[in-house]
C-alpha cells in the first residue's frame, strides 16, 4: 500500500512539472499511448516521417488505425499526410517544436509519469462527458415533462 502511493504521489509530482506548453498538448491532442508511441517514432525517424506500412508494423497497429491517428494528429497541426501517403511531423512554429522535443526528453526519463498523465486525462475527459450527458439527460427529462403538463 505504501509502495503505490509512493508511486502516486511521485507520478503527480511529475506531471505538475511538465511545462504548461506539454500540458496543453497532451490535453488537447495526445488522449491515447497510439498517439504518443506515433509520435514517438517519427521524432525519433531520422526523417522525421514514415509511411503506413512501416508504423503499422513498428506500432503494431493496422493500417487504417494509423491513418485515423495520423488524421487526429493533423488536425492538431502536428502531423501531415504528403501526396505519396508518407506521414509526417508538421511543427508549425519553433515553439511547437520545442514542446516535442520536451516530450521525448520526459518520455524516455519517465515514460510510465507520461502515460499516467494520458490516462488521467482521458479519464477526466470521460468524467466530465459523462457529467454533461446525465445533466442533459435530467434536462431533457424535464422538459419532457413540463410538455406534457400543458
Amino acid at each position: 500500500m505504501d509502495e503505490t502511493w509512493h508511486r502516486e504521489s511521485r507520478a503527480s509530482a511529475v506531471s505538475t512539472s511538465f511545462s504548461p506548453a506539454l500540458r496543453k498538448l497532451l490535453d488537447a491532442h495526445i488522449e491515447s499511448f497510439e498517439k504518443l508511441e506515433l509520435l514517438m517514432f517519427l521524432l525519433r525517424s531520422p526523417s522525421h516521417h514514415s509511411t503506413v506500412g512501416d508504423l503499422s508494423l513498428a506500432l503494431d497497429l493496422g493500417g487504417d488505425e494509423v491513418r485515423a491517428i495520423a488524421l487526429a494528429l493533423s488536425t492538431g497541426g502536428l502531423v501531415t499526410r504528403a501526396a505519396d501517403g508518407r506521414i509526417a511531423l508538421a511543427p508549425q512554429r519553433p515553439e511547437e517544436g520545442a514542446v516535442l522535443d520536451e516530450l521525448a526528453r520526459v518520455y524516455d526519463e519517465d515514460r510510465m509519469t507520461l502515460v499516467t498523465t494520458i490516462a488521467e486525462t482521458a479519464m477526466n475527459r470521460l468524467r466530465s462527458l459523462a457529467g454533461r450527458a446525465l445533466a442533459d439527460a435530467f434536462a431533457t427529462r424535464k422538459k419532457k415533462q413540463e410538455d406534457d403538463e400543458r
